[in-house]
């Protein structure tokens, strides 16, 4: 990506600002220290990074006399970026707008417009704050003052494109899927093979002529006369009932026997039993 233009409007001490970049050139920056050379870079770097979203953020880039500021990034194929922040999130957006194609705008709301500064072409290392601009004419300009693991961090985030790797990852999941899908086919292949192979065998030929046995029986059969059966009359209901016959038994008399006795009294010794319980004396009544 190579960036022709950058526009700002209303963006702190740039009312309004316009920088126009010649093509395979080294581009610096100069000038007296507040006259916004820092603004320039923190206001691309906020949109990269996605920092637009905070509140605190969109009021410090937007001048204090003005509702809302504006970057606009113009690329050498004529692609155009812009960014329209406010203070408010709802009137904060972010348009890409391709040759050839309509614009496509998206809110802050939408949180997509990460997507659009991507495909504009924005690649930024985090970490290491710095940027290279790729050219032909010296090599040497690639690592000036930057050591070798910085430059492959840059490198490595201006070679790298979120779509393609949506794309890988979405051809992963689709092959994933396929091979699932086989899986799933093969499986049942088998089993129907396995199911057709434990299949009984019959002779065709044999039950062909069994059925034209079956059919010649059920042409003579259905050709037989059965006489009409008149209808039997049905048989009035008749209780039956059991009658008991009691079976008195034989009473047989038992022999009495007279047998006659006397019996002692025993009353008075069970008295005396008794007082001799109470320790006393059954003849005088005094006590033991």
């Amino acid at each position: 990506m190579v960036l022709k233009s950058i526009k700002l409007t209303n963006v702190q001490c740039h009312k309004e600002l316009f920088m126009e970049f010649p093509k395979g050139k080294l581009i610096r920056l100069a000038g007296a220290n507040s006259n916004g050379k820092s603004v320039v870079v923190k206001i691309t770097k906020d949109l990269i990074f996605g920092n637009i979203s905070k509140p605190k953020i969109r009021a410090s880039l937007i001048s204090r006399s003005a509702s809302y500021c504006e970057a606009v990034y113009t690329r050498d194929d004529d692609t155009v970026l812009t960014a329209h922040i406010t203070r408010e999130a709802s009137g904060t957006w972010v348009s890409l707008h391709e040759p050839g194609y309509d614009p496509v705008t998206r809110f802050l709301s939408d949180k997509q417009c990460q997507e659009l500064v991507l495909r504009f072409g924005f690649h930024l290392c985090a970490e290491r704050d710095i940027t290279l601009n790729i050219g032909e004419a010296d090599d040497s300009l690639l690592f000036f003052k930057t050591s070798h693991k910085a430059n492959m961090e840059v490198l490595e985030t201006a070679l790298s494109d979120p779509y393609a790797t949506h794309a890988i990852e979405a051809l992963e999941q689709l092959s994933k899927t396929t091979k699932d899908t086989k899986d799933t086919c093969v499986n049942k292949i088998v089993a129907t093979k396995s199911l057709l192979k434990n299949l009984p065998i019959y002779d065709i030929d044999a039950l062909k002529v069994q059925r034209a046995r079956l059919a010649e029986l059920y042409r003579n059969l259905s050709a037989v006369y059965f006489p009409t059966i008149p209808e039997i009359e049905p048989v009035p209901n008749v209780k039956f009932y059991e009658l008991y016959v009691p079976r008195i038994p034989e009473i047989k008399y038992p022999k009495i026997y007279d047998i006659q006795c006397s019996l002692p009294d025993i009353l008075p010794i069970a008295r005396d039993i008794k007082i001799l319980k109470e320790n006393k004396c059954p003849t005088c009544g005094r006590g033991f």
